[in-house]
C-alpha cells in the first residue's frame, strides 16, 4: 500500500519496546528463495517519542539461526535471543539506538568444535525465554526426560549469563512443552503455558519467585474443561 512501505523483515515474530521508549525489537524470520536456507534474527528500530515513527536499524547477527523467543532488559537493551531448533541463547549488548553487538553464546551442548558459543550441557535446549523485571533472574522453559520445566540462570550486571540449575519436573503436571514464560510486573510470580502435544487444553502454571536469591518453586495450575494434568 501507498501509506505502508516495504520494512526490511519478512516475518514478524515477536515485537518487545525497551523501557526508554527509544528502540522497538521485532524477531524476524524468513528463508532465501535460491538456497532454500532460512533465518532468524531480531531487528531493532529507532522509534521517534513526538510521532512513534520508526527508522529502521540493524539486526542482531545470533550465533545460530533457529526460530526462538528474546527477552529485552530495560532501557540499556540487552537482547537476550533463544534458537528453539539447537538451543543456544546468544546475549546482545545495544550499542547507541539500534546497534546489537553479541558478546555471549550459551550451547546446550558438548561439543566444543563450535568455537562462537560456551558448551553448556546442563542447561537444556530452550522453548521459551523470560527476565525478571529487576533483572537478576533469567528463566527458560526446557525438557526433562520428555517433560517440560524451567532452568535458571543468573544475569550479572554487564548483562551475561551464568547457568545455575534446571528445576526438576513437577509431579502430576503434565506439560511436555512450555511455550510462554512471563513474569508479573512485581517480579514475585513467573507464569507459564504449554501443554502436552498439540491441539490438547493449554496449562497455565504459576511459580513463586525469588529473584534476589535465585529461587523458583511451583505454586499453582489451572487446565481447560475437564483436563486433569493439574491434578
Amino acid at each position: 500500500l501507498p501509506s505502508c512501505p516495504i520494512g526490511a523483515f519478512e516475518e514478524v515474530r515477536q515485537l518487545e519496546a525497551s523501557l526508554d521508549g527509544r528502540t522497538i525489537y521485532i524477531a524476524d524470520r524468513g528463508c532465501a528463495d535460491n538456497t532454500g536456507d532460512c533465518f532468524s534474527n531480531v531487528k531493532a528500530y529507532l522509534r521517534d517519542p513526538a510521532t512513534s515513527v520508526l527508522s529502521e536499524g540493524r539486526g542482531s547477527s545470533p550465533a545460530t539461526y533457529g526460530t526462538g523467543p528474546f527477552a529485552v532488559k530495560g532501557g540499556a537493551g540487552t537482547v537476550y535471543q533463544v534458537d528453539s531448533e539447537v538451543g543456544t541463547i546468544s546475549v546482545f549488548k545495544r550499542i547507541e539506538a539500534t546497534g546489537l553487538k553479541r558478546v555471549q553464546c550459551l550451547w546446550p551442548r558438548s561439543n566444543r568444535g563450535f568455537s562462537r558459543c560456551v558448551p553448556t550441557p546442563a542447561m537444556r535446549r530452550a522453548t521459551a525465554i523470560a527476565l525478571s523485571p529487576d533483572g537478576r533472574l533469567l528463566v527458560t522453559g526446557v525438557r526433562d526426560k520428555g517433560w517440560a520445566t524451567l532452568a535458571l540462570f543468573a544475569r550479572a550486571r554487564n548483562g551475561k549469563l551464568s547457568f545455575r540449575r534446571a528445576l526438576p519436573p513437577v509431579k502430576g503436571l503434565g506439560v511436555a512443552k512450555i511455550d510462554q514464560l512471563e513474569f508479573a510486573a512485581n517480579g514475585r510470580s513467573l507464569y507459564a503455558v504449554g501443554g502436552r502435544n498439540p491441539g490438547e487444553p493449554r496449562i497455565l502454571t504459576r511459580f513463586k519467585v525469588n529473584a534476589k536469591r535465585g529461587r523458583v518453586a511451583f505454586a499453582q495450575c489451572l487446565a481447560a474443561g475437564t483436563h486433569r494434568l493439574c491434578d
